[in-house]
């Protein structure tokens, strides 16, 4: 992709018109390679390896490109009270910690948050996804765009042609 940058621009135009037209991505698309790769240590158990998926550069691309895209317009429709989850914005909340939590005598930090399993947990106990999904419902998004989000952020499935290339 980095041999010829306006040739690649070009194609890579043509292909995303095609899928904005079409409402349809590549098949390649969907499908991932699934590639192992041996970690330190036993090699005859399964813990000592880690999986990573190869997908496609061009859906990369895409996926960038329309994040991009989102990202400016929904910025501008934001209030200020909603600052979790934006660049340069912070998340507070003003409660106060009345019953202290003690662990084997000695009590526990006063943390506002706390991220368990990926996610944010705040002091009332709602995650960061529950914010998110509060933003993302005042947002006016173009149609078009939350068409195409359906289309090409669905969880990629392991199809029998990607379990048959299966790298060992």
């Amino acid at each position: 992709m980095k041999a010829d940058v306006a040739v690649t621009a070009k194609i890579l135009h043509i292909l995303f018109n095609k899928i904005w037209d079409e409402e349809q991505v590549p098949k390649d698309w969907k499908e991932g390679l699934l590639i192992k790769i041996p970690k330190k240590g036993d090699l005859s158990k399964c813990d000592n390896y880690r999986g990573i998926t190869l997908l496609s550069i061009p859906e990369k691309v895409f996926n960038s490109v329309l994040s991009n895209g989102t990202k400016d317009s929904v910025e501008v429709q934001l209030q200020d009270q909603q600052a979790g989850f934006r660049k340069n914005k912070i998340l507070r909340y003003n409660t106060a910690c009345t019953n202290p939590i003690t662990l084997d005598g000695e009590d526990l930090d006063d943390v506002k948050t706390f991220t368990y399993l990926g996610s944010i947990i705040d002091e009332q106990g709602g995650s960061d996804a529950d914010v998110k999904e509060r933003i993302g419902s005042n947002v006016e998004i173009p149609p078009e765009v939350i068409v195409l989000n359906c289309i090409v952020l669905p969880h990629k499935e392991l199809s029998q042609s990607a379990r048959n290339q299966i790298i060992l």
